[in-house]
């Protein structure tokens, strides 16, 4: 992978965290009708532009993740193993239909898409606020610009987490999925620098309010843990064993 692509996909990661991720703070003495008032509006605000990813998409970008580092498992050792192997590239769309159908069987779709639901998630963030804060996130999403950054980095969640998946395991993707990812990091989380209010649109995101909140959604629209715990059954396992095992002799060969 030309090492330009790969600084490009970690300098990207960064700017989607930077672009979406959150600190700490609580509700503290916050009067609590107050509090529920305002996180009803933001995520009235969110719902109308349709702010959150959808969760489908979410699941399906985790699921694709572990196909990925299963099929990296069928040769381990071998260094010639990796998406850049014709081989590779020839036999993963089939064994990626596979591993999904594998995961089909044992989590029912609709309860797949359900471990990554968004809107619990972002409810779940907004009430770690407090009213004060909770003032400051609703006054800074009143202004289009900074809706807008938010609003589609929050919508690439599915992105940050192939993007993530990356940078942990780069030899996962080949040259040419990086470039794609690249190409679309770019579109959704880049803020054109020529543009006039660009620093202003900058500076007032990296406050620590609204950081904080961008940060948490971020953090939470990508924890994957409650999907990577349902999936770890013995069951699943033993499915995924089978699988990986009649997989092995396809590679052997490559």
């Amino acid at each position: 992978m030309p090492s330009r692509v790969r600084l490009w996909i970690g300098a990207a990661w960064r700017i989607a965290f930077a672009v979406l991720l959150l600190a700490a703070g609580g509700p503290g003495d916050a009067d609590e009708t107050q509090q529920t008032q305002r996180v009803a509006t933001i995520r009235a605000l969110q719902e109308q532009h349709h702010a959150l990813p959808d969760s489908a998409a979410l699941a399906d970008a985790l699921v694709d993740f572990l196909a990925r580092r299963a099929f990296l498992s069928l040769a381990t050792g071998d260094g010639r193993w990796n998406a850049r192997n014709p081989r590779w590239q020839t036999l993963f769309p089939q064994f990626r239909g596979e591993f999904g159908e594998a995961v089909a069987r044992m989590v029912p779709a609709y309860e797949l898409d359900s471990t990554m639901e968004p809107g619990r998630r972002l409810n779940k963030v907004l009430a770690s606020f407090s009213a004060k804060q909770l003032e400051e996130i609703e006054t800074a999403l009143g202004d289009p610009r900074l809706l807008r950054a938010v609003v589609t980095a929050q919508q690439a969640a599915p992105l940050a987490l192939r993007m993530m998946s990356a940078n942990l395991l780069p030899q996962l993707y080949s040259e040419q999925e990086l470039r794609e990812m690249s190409l679309e990091a770019g579109a959704k989380f880049g803020i054109d620098p020529a543009s006039p209010d660009a620093q202003e649109v900058v500076e007032r995101l990296e406050q620590p309010t609204l950081k904080a909140y961008r940060e948490r959604v971020m953090a939470a629209l990508t924890d994957g843990s409650a999907l990577l715990a349902r999936l770890d059954s013995p069951a699943l396992r033993a499915d995924f064993d089978a699988l990986t095992q009649r997989w092995r002799s396809s590679v052997a060969d490559r």
